[in-house]
């Protein structure tokens, strides 16, 4: 089986990284080089919970993301929302969400966002969702750690990627993880076979299983950075 050792989930990773800003009170200017973070996620998490957002980052070459004055960011003709949330570090994260605006991410729908500066320029960048929902992956609820573990999607798309995270705990502690695109032949069966030596490390009691889809959108030609549709299911395994 094919791995790769990560050292954080990427969306997270992406998202921290380019929405992290010192300074809470800088603004855009036309002079600055845009480089937007556009990302839309679908999700279920390992309680059942749905949990939608879309959000837009945008970053200047040197400075954290920044806030356009007099302008806006729109998806779907909707305004979107500017938020500083601070974490429990006191980090100030800015973005531009659509909470409270789009209940739902729907599958194979376009979303068309704008982003317009105060000098009046727009930049139109679009992405067509997925093609259909993630709504089922099947996990045993116990696993034994001298067998192989087998799961299973219901979703088979052999053109969509289709990527398995692995993460091991140790009394709620994160002891390690990987992750490794499903190829071909388990995208069509929607079946993926984990080796029990995945298994073999004696502190591990729980593991959390996560499938994921991504699609790319199109940015402005204007703009740079990164633009994905993302759409998710995790599962957690307790270990015997």
């Amino acid at each position: 089986m094919k791995t790769t050792i990560y050292l954080s989930i990427l969306l997270i990773f992406l998202i921290s990284a380019g929405c992290k800003k010192e300074d809470s009170g800088s603004f855009l200017s036309e002079s600055t080089p845009l480089n937007a973070m556009i990302y839309l996620t679908k999700k279920i998490d390992t309680s059942g919970t749905l949990i939608n957002n879309i959000s837009v980052c945008i970053l200047g070459t040197k400075e954290g993301p920044l806030e356009i004055r007099d302008g806006w960011i729109k998806v779907n003709n909707i305004k979107m929302n500017f938020v500083k949330v601070k974490a429990e570090d006191g980090t100030i994260y800015n973005t531009y969400n659509a909470d409270g605006l789009i209940d739902q991410i729907e599958a194979n729908k376009q979303y068309n966002f704008e982003i317009k500066l105060s000098d009046g320029t727009i930049y139109n960048s679009s992405i067509t969702t997925q093609e259909t929902e993630l709504n089922e992956l099947n996990v045993p609820a116990n696993q034994s750690r001298n067998e192989d573990m087998n799961i299973s999607w219901k979703e088979t798309h052999p053109t969509e990627r289709r990527d398995v995270y692995f993460n091991a705990y140790s009394c709620d502690i994160f002891i390690y993880g990987w992750m490794d695109e499903a190829n071909e032949t388990e995208r069509n069966s929607g079946e993926y076979f984990i080796p029990k030596e995945n298994f073999k490390d004696r502190r591990l009691d729980k593991v959390t299983i996560k499938i994921s889809s991504y699609k790319s959108g199109t940015l402005d030609p204007g703009l740079s950075g990164d633009f994905c549709s993302t759409f998710e299911i995790e599962k957690v395994c307790e270990i015997q």
